[in-house]
């Protein structure tokens, strides 16, 4: 249902922290849905060329990260937007919207959702990002420069942060493989082909055999 993984070591993550905390924040509930205003009390950035020159970072060290792209098989980018919870800051229980605006303005099919966590765990409390799976509760709190990539269509919620800031970048995903079970058997098929890869590395032809395996199925499932 999710993928964590490291894109920034500690060192990098906190050059990218020291960018969004330069940039102009405004009220998050400006963007918000006419249900989710009532439900959204933080703070964000959506706009503005600091924003953009930072997008244009992330997205590439994103796309660059086999942990996304093996996983969400990404097609098109939503525009990125910088947020931050403080004391008594929140966004309760919710699903994002069906179609967000990608990077060339025209609106995008949100497959997948992620969060970038950029503050360090021990300078605030409080914050977790909460998941309804199964009738089930999932709480997640990521340290910095870690992110998670979810399907879009869970829904989820941020607790109160209870002291600290709490800084990340969040933004959607259309894949190239709209369904999710098929979505997560590719990246599983591709994870064993991996696996064989460095098992077979004497029997080449076998191993890419496996690689062929998963290319016909992901060329045969893109849209």
């Amino acid at each position: 249902m999710y993928h964590a993984f490291q894109l920034y070591e500690p060192a990098d993550a906190a050059k990218i922290l020291e960018r969004v905390k330069s940039l102009e924040f405004e009220d998050g509930r400006l963007t918000a849905g006419p249900l989710a205003v009532q439900r959204k009390k933080n703070r964000q950035v959506t706009k503005g060329e600091p924003l953009r020159k930072l997008r244009e970072t992330l997205l590439q060290d994103m796309l660059r990260h086999p942990g996304l792209s093996g996983f969400a098989l990404p097609r098109r980018f939503s525009l990125p937007i910088a947020n931050l919870y403080g004391p008594g800051e929140e966004y309760g229980p919710h699903v994002d919207a069906a179609r967000m605006a990608g990077l060339d303005g025209l609106p995008i099919r949100t497959d997948l959702s992620y969060t970038l966590f950029l503050s360090d765990l021990a300078s605030y409390d409080g914050g977790a990002l909460c998941f309804q799976i199964a009738g089930q509760q999932m709480k997640v709190r990521l340290d910095s420069g870690q992110m998670i990539v979810y399907p879009s269509t869970l829904i989820h919620s941020v607790e109160p942060v209870t002291r600290g800031e709490r800084y990340c970048v969040v933004g959607w995903i259309e894949s190239m493989v709209h369904d999710l079970e098929a979505r997560n058997l590719l990246f599983r098929l591709d994870l064993f082909c991996q696996l064989i890869h460095g098992k077979l590395a004497g029997e080449p032809a076998i191993a890419e055999e496996g690689t062929a395996i998963y290319q016909g199925f992901l060329r045969a499932l893109a849209r």
